[in-house]
């Protein structure tokens, strides 16, 4: 979205700037790796299609933001789910669910699928 004025352009900012204000969920599992999903504030989809200005990524630890796994959603809503999807399947700690967030494993940004480490990183 282009911004019509400056003021319209600092307000985005001022928001970005807020991690309270970006926050959307955020989990800290045992073993220490943290989940959390944010307003990234503009699109990262840069295929067209729906505009994915949220996210959900997992790290290594909430000191180590190495990160782990990524899914982008176009709607709060949809991002409030992905995040307890997300946390749903760690917290089981075995299987499919578990292999899915290692350092190898694709992430998921709206219908295409991209290895960690090209994809920005969490705002």
């Amino acid at each position: 979205m282009p911004f019509r004025t400056p003021e319209e352009m600092r307000a985005v900012e001022a928001r970005l700037s807020d991690p309270k204000y970006k926050r959307v969920a955020e989990f800290t599992l045992p073993d220490g790796r943290w989940v959390s999903t944010v307003w990234l504030g503009i699109s990262y989809n840069f295929g067209g299609g729906r505009p994915l200005i949220f996210e959900t990524m997992v790290f290594v630890s909430q000191e180590n933001l190495d990160d782990l796994y990524c899914e982008k959603y176009a709607t709060e809503a949809e991002a409030q789910a992905g995040h307890e999807r997300v946390v749903e399947l760690l917290l089981l700690g075995t299987g499919e669910g578990e292999r899915k967030f290692t350092r190898e494993a694709p992430f998921v940004s709206g219908d295409r699928r991209m290895r960690l480490g090209e994809g920005e990183g969490h705002g």
